[in-house]
């Protein structure tokens, strides 16, 4: 038996392919949410107001445990459901850290 074919019997063996990457991802550090302050809240809402379809906007927002900031053109605005959508995103009114009108 040569020295190749001996090594392939020591070869670490994966019965669940992708489940090393599964756990890191679970197991990755998450981000508290932070709440904001009434008048953090209040600034937030009357910047919701003078937004409209295709502005273009840079929102941090809380999504997946973390936060994370998108820049784009406003696509939409559901007043009825509150949530505001930069392309094809969708981001809840409550989820919104800091909003800033480009």
């Amino acid at each position: 038996m040569s020295n190749i074919e001996r090594a392939k019997q020591f070869m670490p063996f994966a019965a669940l392919r992708g489940y090393e990457d599964e756990i890191d991802t679970v197991s990755a550090i998450c981000q508290p949410k932070k709440y904001l302050s009434e008048d953090e809240q209040e600034q937030i809402s009357n910047l919701l107001l003078k937004i409209k379809k295709g502005d273009m906007c840079k929102i941090d927002y809380y999504a997946e445990r973390g936060y994370k900031t998108i820049t784009g053109l406003v696509s939409l605005i559901d007043i009825i459901n509150k949530k505001i959508t930069i392309i094809k995103t969708p981001i809840p009114f409550e989820e919104i850290k800091e909003i800033e009108i480009l």
